[in-house]
């Protein structure tokens, strides 16, 4: 090969690799300035399953009672059962205040849930609750459904009725249609003119009576002072002398409004006795229930272990 064929073999080949290197240099930057392709992705946080819990691990005396925890340290207390539902709670400063024998007029702290709608209530001397719904759980009745949420606050609905009790401060809200509360009605007796100054008889509430002579334990379901003029009551469950029961309620009746806590005027006798004075639904139920007779409830003592004594107004 002559000298002359040899350079132009080496300039082809230099421009040769000059194109390559053009082109390729040219492929590095169009992929450097081309969008690269990016998948988003989207997390969702799932709200955690609600639970359903049996209203049985609630009962108590035939109704549903459970307590729902708030942040401020307190518990709203509600008493579910017969297709209605009442929780307590903090009413707004626009609830008409509420006037339930043998309470002042005051404003409600409780809201009621039944087929009718909701009424402002008051939601005293409940013993104390058998369990707790969590968050997130969810309990069913007679129409009603209350559930927590992940935070604790509770809503309550029947139909197009319902509530809400904030986890924070026990705030209430309604939606739906509110009743006018009106005033409890006075016992059928009073009704009619009759008067309420006799004290019942064995056959009025179906129970033994006892002359409270001594303090030996009766057993449930027997009346005390009957025969004279103590404070006639009834020793509803456990057993207890006739005059220590009598001795814890006028011990009460001599303190409550002094020194009486809540609507119910909460307070602590002796002996793990806790008396109250019961809302007037309440009152009427124990009447029916344990003093026969159309009567009615004006103090109830009980203990933990679960003895009771219900005694009716003075007058009765």
């Amino acid at each position: 090969m002559n000298r002359n064929n040899l350079t132009l073999t080496v300039v082809l080949l230099g421009s040769a690799l000059l194109v390559l290197s053009a082109c390729s240099s040219d492929s590095d930057d169009g992929d450097a300035a081309s969008p690269r392709s990016t998948e988003t992705t989207t997390t969702e946080t799932a709200a955690p399953d609600v639970t359903d819990v049996d209203p049985a691990s609630f009962e108590m005396d035939g109704r549903y009672v459970f307590t729902v925890s708030r942040d401020d340290d307190t518990a709203t207390l509600c008493v579910m059962g017969d297709g209605s539902i009442t929780c307590s709670g903090k009413a707004p400063e626009d609830a008409p205040d509420v006037t339930i024998t043998p309470f002042p007029t005051q404003p409600p702290g409780a809201i009621v849930l039944d087929e009718d709608g909701l009424t402002w209530y008051m939601l005293e001397g409940v013993p104390p609750a058998p369990g707790k719904l969590e968050p997130s759980q969810r309990i069913s009745d007679g129409g009603i459904t209350c559930e927590t949420d992940a935070e604790g606050s509770l809503d309550c609905t029947r139909g197009d009725n319902g509530f809400t009790i904030d986890h924070e401060d026990g705030a209430i809200s309604l939606r739906g249609t509110v009743r006018v509360t009106a005033e409890a009605e006075a016992p059928e007796a009073e009704e009619a003119g009759e008067s309420q100054s006799t004290k019942p008889t064995a056959v009025d509430g179906g129970h033994e009576d006892y002359s409270a002579a001594s303090d030996e334990p009766v057993a449930a379901g027997t009346w005390c002072g009957v025969h004279d003029d103590s404070t006639s009551l009834v020793v509803d469950r456990g057993e207890i002398g006739c005059l220590s029961a009598q001795s814890l309620v006028e011990d009460y009746r001599d303190r409550r409004q002094s020194e009486g806590g809540g609507n119910s005027l909460f307070l602590p006798v002796k002996d793990d006795w806790v008396c109250t004075s019961p809302t007037a639904g309440r009152s009427q139920e124990l009447g029916e229930e344990v003093i026969g007779g159309g009567g009615r409830a004006d103090v109830v003592c009980e203990t933990p272990e679960g003895a009771r004594i219900v005694a009716p107004p003075r007058n009765y």
